[in-house]
């Protein structure tokens, strides 16, 4: 590096540094610190500090800081006239003059001055200034200036109006006024046509025609023409065009607006905003904001700012 004072003169240090003053290129280390003048190209340690005077001149160790008052090998203890002070091996524990303070190794501790605080590994748990308070891992806890209220884990308790990502579970659909109370299933749309009372199975449906009384199998059909009178079958479709092609399930309601294709669950609603298409779950409500895709979950809220990306986790 002909324009700056360094000497790198043993394996392990920065052999190239063209573009910008960072590049950080090995494990558990921040790669690219693009506005600040460090250039950090191996693991475990900065190799060159490209506007500082420092001379690298031992593997995975900063041999001499000359113009900083720490020289310790495998870590820079401070970089006192840069804007970052590593404090740790494999990580950087304050950056303080970048938005980011990276406390611990493999994952982002708190970041001050951005509108998120990741507090725990592998989850976030405060984005304070955002609608979003996410306070436990694997899960969204609190979301504040949200009406939601999430209460269990791998569940979304009630997403009313804010633009949350998680995958496996949402548990509430933001533009209507579900309040979704239990892991993997939808406990109450009190004011919508919904109600569902258990999990795995729709319970009740008190405003539509169906009130769906059993697990894996619709009980009572009152205002249609269908009666159905045993669990995990339909014992008379008398009047209605229904094709029932599987014991246990629903197959195919050609007629009607329901046609429910897979056992113990409501497969395509292709006529109502609801296509319900996996077993114990609301997959597709493809008229509604909501586009439900995985079991047990909702996946989608196509038209809602919600995508639910990850597992467990935003």
């Amino acid at each position: 590096m002909p324009s700056t004072p360094h000497s790198l003169k043993d394996k392990d240090s920065i052999k190239d540094l063209s573009s910008t003053p960072h590049f950080l290129k090995d494990k558990d280390s921040i790669k690219d610190l693009s506005s600040t003048p460090h250039s950090i190209k191996d693991k475990d340690s900065i190799k060159d500090l490209s506007s500082t005077p420092h001379s690298l001149k031992d593997k995975d160790s900063i041999k001499d800081l000359s113009s900083t008052p720490q020289s310790d090998k495998d870590s820079i203890k401070d970089l006192s006239s840069t804007p970052h002070s590593l404090k740790d091996k494999d990580s950087i524990k304050d950056l303080s003059s970048t938005p980011h303070s990276l406390k611990d190794k493999d994952s982002i501790k708190d970041m001050p001055s951005t509108p998120h605080s990741l507090k725990d590994k592998d989850s976030i748990k405060d984005l304070s200034s955002t609608p979003h308070s996410l306070k436990d891992k694997d899960s969204i806890k609190d979301m504040p200036s949200t009406t939601h209220s999430l209460k269990d884990k791998d569940s979304i308790k009630d997403l009313s109006s804010a633009p949350h990502s998680d995958k496996d579970s949402i548990k509430d659909m933001p533009s209507t006024p579900h309040s979704l109370k239990d892991k993997d299933s939808i406990k109450d749309l009190s004011s919508t046509p919904h109600s569902l009372k258990d999990k795995d199975s729709i319970k009740d449906l008190s405003s539509t025609p169906h009130s769906l009384k059993d697990k894996d199998s619709i009980k009572d059909l009152s205002s249609t023409p269908q009666s159905l009178k045993d669990k995990d079958s339909i014992k008379d479709l008398s009047s209605t065009p229904h094709s029932l092609k599987d014991k246990d399930s629903i197959k195919d309601l050609s007629s009607t607006p329901h046609s429910l294709e897979e056992k113990d669950s409501i497969k395509d609603l292709s006529s109502t905003p609801h296509s319900l298409k996996d077993k114990d779950s609301i997959k597709d409500l493809s008229s509604t904001p909501h586009s439900l895709k995985d079991k047990d979950s909702i996946k989608d809220l196509s038209s809602k700012p919600h995508s639910l990306k990850d597992k467990d986790s935003i």
